[in-house]
């Protein structure tokens, strides 16, 4: 009775914090992740509400003290099996650019709404659509706005640099897609896998199918982070996005696509009729281009009707998600690979992307 009262409280002061103009999605900022899987396996619900599907957490890391919190909307399974030895795939989702524009006010709460509004897991969670979305455990982080936010000892003059996942530039190079002068963003790259590594330490992740799905600058992302771990990913799903070539900071088409060979999906779409991302832009047609060449991979065209989206620009080709998910999540979830990663593979490539680089004086020549 004691822990049954325990539970019903523990129940009562998550529902008392939904986020704004959800109703299956609550604020769990102040739960850890172990707790909120364990809060989940045993709560049973109420009668006649909604059962919480989405949660708001906040990713600490332990490897770095500038980028040291990542929010992050994770999406549980429903219902919940209780048996030790289940697995369940992972779709980790990155989002568009549009949360760059969130800088001021309240940002943590705007940037978690803004992706929990995008990300087709937690719609689809919100929404109720548990055949959809039922099966498999979904995590959305949010990406950092600004280097102000990466690092306190980013220069003066790069501070209000938007930063566009694994990049940064300012916004009017963006919008130019001129990546000329745009940077590498290692302490990002290194608090995603470290989110991912400890949301699969945590969490009954089947390691065999973890997906990455990313819509515009998420497409570049997801790409990005299939080439830092290479042995992760069944699946790469970029919806409109491209990848830009930065000479110095390991951005180079031709070897993201030798590093991702072994991936068993790739799974580009785009619509030809994109105004904003558009397909003869060389950091996207290059790099299709590389991937039908060297992978054999196609993209798959997006109807222009499903990917207009509210702006008219065609760049909404995630419709095609929102339009199909059964359709969607049965392809992608039937990709497996034939084994999972090695043990501490996440921690260790970790340690490999905060490790300093090594000066070209200090390799050894070949024998």
């Amino acid at each position: 009775k004691i822990e049954a009262m325990a539970l019903k409280a523990e129940a009562s002061d998550l529902e008392s914090r939904p986020l704004r103009d959800h109703q299956r999605t609550f604020n769990a900022a102040e739960w850890s992740l172990t707790d909120l899987w364990s809060f989940c396996l045993r709560y049973p619900g109420r009668p006649h509400r909604a059962k919480p599907r989405n949660f708001t957490l906040n990713f600490e890391s332990s490897r770095q003290q500038g980028l040291n919190r990542m929010p992050y909307v994770l999406t549980l399974p429903s219902p919940i099996v209780t048996e030790a030895q289940h697995r369940y795939p992972l779709v980790l989702y990155m989002h568009s650019a549009g949360s760059t524009d969130i800088c001021k006010g309240d940002v943590l709460s705007r940037q978690l709404l803004f992706v929990a509004q995008e990300n087709p897991a937690c719609v689809f969670g919100e929404r109720g659509l548990d055949s959809i979305t039922g099966g498999f455990i979904g995590l959305a982080p949010c990406c950092p706005p600004n280097m102000a936010a990466v690092s306190e000892a980013a220069p003066k003059a790069h501070r209000r640099h938007k930063v566009y996942w694994f990049k940064t530039c300012d916004t009017c190079s963006y919008s130019n897609w001129d990546f000329s002068a745009s940077a590498r963003v290692e302490q990002v790259e290194a608090c995603v896998v470290e989110l991912l590594a400890y949301v699969c330490e945590v969490l009954p992740i089947d390691q065999q199918r973890i997906y990455f799905v990313g819509s515009s600058c998420g497409g570049y992302a997801v790409f990005r982070l299939g080439e830092l771990v290479p042995e992760v990913p069944a699946a790469i799903v970029s919806l409109a996005g491209y990848y830009p070539e930065i000479p110095g900071h390991d951005h180079d088409i031709d070897r993201l696509v030798d590093r991702i060979r072994n991936v068993p999906k790739v799974w580009p779409l785009h619509c030809e009729r994109d105004k904003l991302c558009r397909m003869d832009l060389p950091h996207v047609s290059k790099l299709y281009q590389r991937l039908r060449e060297k992978m054999g991979v196609d993209v798959q065209l997006v109807d222009h009707g499903i990917a207009r989206g509210s702006q008219s620009n065609y760049h909404s080709s995630h419709n095609y998600v929102m339009t199909y998910p059964d359709r969607f999540f049965q392809m992608l979830l039937t990709a497996s690979r034939p084994k999972p990663p090695p043990a501490n593979y996440l921690r260790h490539k970790v340690l490999e992307i905060l490790a300093p680089p090594i000066p070209v004086s200090a390799v050894p020549p070949p024998p």
